[in-house]
């Protein structure tokens, strides 16, 4: 190929090359019976034995998170109320104005993106000591979800004013700047019943890890979408730019890969 065409066609071809692991998910999931729950069961259990003879503990590692957050995509999308005594809105409870209509509103949605904002935000509330000390790294995130960036907004004007404010004192001045529901569902998401280093009594040291591993997949997530605008681009123009800043972009989110994988086996959390 590189004879005949030259370099600009192998770079076409690794450009629209299919990862790994789409290939393993189309061969293991797509077109199975799935109609019954015991039949993803059987699905979910074969794909994940597949995964578990990758041998580098790293790539299997990411191999199993990706395959998760794609079932639990597929599969688990039912909606859950939030408990009942959560200050600012119960089982049934409606949502504000301001919040009705978004994604937060319709939680779980499954989408991996979405469900790490939310621990992101559940991390920074319920260790506000934490966030204070990364105040530059969560003003440096992107938000998909507008509420959930003007909670993100609010939390740096607070934090970076220097008052040194635990939990409590967070919580209400949040609810009195009209994120109390917002606060009640963040806090009923399913997402934090798996989450413990989000919860208030996780110790210091758990919640950095969990903190870190968080903003590792965001900004993997990131890229990710970066890639599917990238890709768009080239099929519609076919021009060398755009494929330089696809194959760019596809060079960054190898290395933000190798940064996550560093920090869980590092510590061996699991958000």
């Amino acid at each position: 190929l590189v004879r005949r065409e030259g370099r600009p066609a192998l770079d076409r071809v690794i450009a629209r090359a299919l990862p790994l692991v789409d290939m393993v998910w189309r061969l293991e999931v797509e077109g199975q019976d799935d109609s019954t729950p015991e039949r993803r069961a059987g699905i979910e259990k074969r794909a994940l034995a597949r995964i578990s003879a990758i041998g580098d503990s790293k790539v299997r590692h990411f191999y199993e998170r990706e395959f998760r957050d794609r079932f639990y995509a597929r599969y688990r999308r039912r909606k859950m109320p939030a408990p009942g005594g959560r200050r600012g809105g119960g089982p049934g409870s409606a949502p504000s104005p301001g919040l009705r209509g978004t994604r937060l509103a319709r939680q779980p949605d499954g989408d991996p993106t979405h469900l790490h904002e939310q621990l992101l935000m559940l991390h920074a509330i319920n260790h506000p000591g934490l966030a204070e000390a990364q105040l530059e790294e969560l003003a440096a995130i992107e938000m998909t979800d507008p509420m959930l960036d003007k909670l993100r907004q609010e939390l740096l004007l607070t934090l970076g004013s220097g008052q040194g404010l635990d939990r409590e004192a967070l919580r209400t001045h949040l609810a009195r700047n009209g994120f109390e529901d917002m606060l009640a569902r963040l806090e009923g998401a399913p997402i934090l019943q798996a989450a413990s280093s989000a919860r208030p009594e996780a110790a210091l040291r758990e919640a950095e890890i969990g903190w870190r591993h968080v903003m590792a997949r965001l900004r993997r997530l990131a890229i990710e979408r970066d890639i599917a605008a990238a890709e768009a681009a080239y099929r519609d123009t076919r021009d060398d730019k755009a494929l330089r800043r696809l194959i760019q972009l596809k060079r960054e989110f190898d290395r933000a890969e190798g940064t996550e994988a560093d920090a869980a086996d590092a510590t061996g959390h699991s958000a």
